[in-house]
């Protein structure tokens, strides 16, 4: 996992397999991207939450990596996970 740049392509870390792991790739390791958030408004704000951080990965998609969108709503609390 790697931090991505702030304010570019609207999704917060790199995903990658471990060094160990036989699909790492040293020349290729961002191999996802993941957007989390939160709130504590219960769940139709989760929902409401899921779809905006889907619109805001959208400016990445061109990466042609998949996106992982993971939302929490800690007044339950509860986490949404959506692969895009």
């Amino acid at each position: 996992m790697e931090q991505a740049p702030i304010g570019k392509g609207g999704f917060d870390y790199f995903l990658g397999y471990k060094e160990d792991h036989p699909k790492y790739d040293p020349d290729n390791f961002m191999n996802a991207r993941l957007e989390i958030s939160g709130t504590s408004q219960g769940v139709k704000a989760l929902a409401r939450r899921v779809q905006k951080k889907l619109e805001q990965v959208k400016q990445s998609d061109g990466w042609n990596i998949p996106a992982y969108i993971a939302v929490t709503d800690f007044s339950k609390p509860l986490t949404y996970i959506k692969r895009k």
